[in-house]
């Protein structure tokens, strides 16, 4: 999973209030699946964020539950998408981690990287699936399945 600082600002992960947090969190320590990041944009984004976000995030990462990309490697199909014009976003760097990291969901409350990620012109085999905490119903539950299985 993606959590695009969009989300974090509205709690992702850190606020007990935010629907969605405690589900995701049970979905990583029962190593279901990881938090993919990185990036040279992102990590900036990130360098602002909350601190306890940027708490979690050190222990997920030393943990084996989150997961930081080569910045050089984010950053180039970042240039590429850029150059394309193929995002209605200005996120470019979270399709692209997306698609270096093979990983096919996003907790992101911007709505145009929202549509990006269901762009299945930029994030395809399989297409990208949105975790929603505004609305959680079974259906975005099932999203949090053990990673590398299929539906």
């Amino acid at each position: 999973m993606i959590v695009d600082t969009s989300a974090v600002a509205q709690g992702a992960l850190t606020d007990a209030n935010c629907r969605g947090s405690a589900e995701v969190l049970k979905w990583l320590h029962h190593k279901q699946g990881v938090l993919a990041y990185g990036g040279t944009k992102h990590l900036k984004e990130i360098s602002h964020s909350s601190d306890q976000f940027r708490r979690l995030l050190r222990v997920l990462d030393r943990i084996g539950l989150a997961r930081r990309l080569a910045p050089e490697d984010v950053d180039e199909e970042e240039a590429q998408l850029i150059k394309s014009g193929a995002c209605v976003s200005d996120d470019e760097h979270i399709v692209a981690l997306a698609s270096i990291a093979k990983c096919r969901l996003l907790w992101a409350i911007d709505g145009r990287l929202r549509v990006d990620f269901k762009n299945r012109d930029l994030i395809n085999n399989p297409q990208g699936q949105l975790f929603n905490s505004i609305t959680t119903t079974q259906f975005h539950l099932k999203l949090l399945r053990p990673a590398g299985r299929k539906r």
